[in-house]
C-alpha cells in the first residue's frame, strides 16, 4: 500500500469507528431524555440508523482486509495502481466500497435527526472587543478572569 492509501485507511477507520460510537452513545442519551425531551419514535429511527452503521461498519473491517490480501498475492500483468474486475478480491472491494459509502449515507441520515432538535434551540455568543487593533494588548481593567464557575456561553 503507497502512503496515500495508508493515510486514508487510518483515517476513514478512525472517522466511522468514531462515527459509530458516536452514535451509538448519542442514541443511548436520546433513549434517556425521551419521552420528557422527545419521542420514541426519533429514537427508534436513530437506532435503526446505528446498527446499520455498525452492520455497514463490520462489513468493511471483514471484507476490505482479505479483499487486499486475495487481490495483491496474486499475479498482475499490468499497471497494478489500477484494479480490474476479472481480479482476485475485486468483488470483495466493491462490496466493502458499498459498505463504505452505505456507512457515510448512514451517517448523513443520522445527522439529519437532531434538525427538529436544533430548530428548537438558541445559542447566544456575547462578543466584547477589548481593543482597537489587533496589535494592541488589551488594558488589565478590560480583561475579565475566567474560573470555573464562568459561564462558556452567556
Amino acid at each position: 500500500m503507497t502512503s496515500e492509501a495508508t493515510a486514508h485507511s487510518i483515517g476513514a477507520n478512525v472517522l466511522f469507528l468514531g462515527g459509530v460510537i458516536y452514535a451509538s452513545l448519542q442514541t443511548g442519551l436520546s433513549y434517556k431524555m425521551s419521552p420528557y425531551y422527545n419521542g420514541t419514535k426519533i429514537c427508534h429511527i436513530r437506532l435503526t440508523i446505528t446498527i446499520l452503521s455498525a452492520i455497514s461498519l463490520i462489513a468493511l473491517l471483514v471484507l476490505m482486509p482479505i479483499a487486499m490480501y486475495q487481490w495483491s498475492t496474486s499475479s498482475h500483468g499490468y499497471w497494478t495502481g489500477r484494479k480490474m474486475p476479472y481480479d482476485k478480491g475485486f468483488d470483495l472491494m466493491v462490496a466493502s466500497s458499498v459498505a463504505e459509502w452505505t456507512m457515510a449515507i448512514m451517517f448523513l441520515a443520522y445527522y439529519f435527526t437532531f434538525i427538529r432538535e436544533f430548530q428548537k434551540v438558541c445559542v447566544h455568543l456575547r462578543v466584547q472587543l477589548l481593543v482597537q487593533h489587533f496589535d494592541e494588548e488589551p488594558p488589565e481593567s478590560n480583561v475579565s478572569v475566567a474560573t470555573e464557575r464562568t459561564p462558556i456561553v452567556m
